[in-house]
């Protein structure tokens, strides 16, 4: 039994029995977003952020990002976008950290 439940205009989110999968629509596309947890807190470090600087340059407290971080299936698109643009992510790069397989 699967249940959707709308969080904002871009993003659902599907809740199975054992999973949690996000579903982002952009121009009229539906990918699933599974966050590489890992790679992107990697990243962060690796460009000179700490939680604390990163989540001030996303205009989001500390402990949103640690949210977000906790539980990514719950990360807004706008979030991502702006995660992806700060980090300077390639394509590719995006793709691994934000939908990985």
């Amino acid at each position: 039994m699967q249940i959707t439940k709308k969080l904002t205009q871009k993003v659902l989110t599907n809740f199975t029995g054992y999973d949690k999968i996000t579903y982002v629509i952009r121009k009229w596309e539906v990918k699933t977003v599974s966050v590489n947890v890992n790679r992107f807190v990697g990243k962060i470090y690796e460009k000179g952020y700490n939680k604390t600087s990163f989540a001030n340059k996303l205009k989001i407290s500390r402990e949103t990002l640690r949210a977000y971080i906790k539980n990514p299936q719950n990360m807004p698109y706008a979030i991502i976008d702006a995660s992806i643009n700060l980090l300077d992510l390639n394509s590719e790069e995006a793709k691994d950290i934000f939908f990985a397989q």
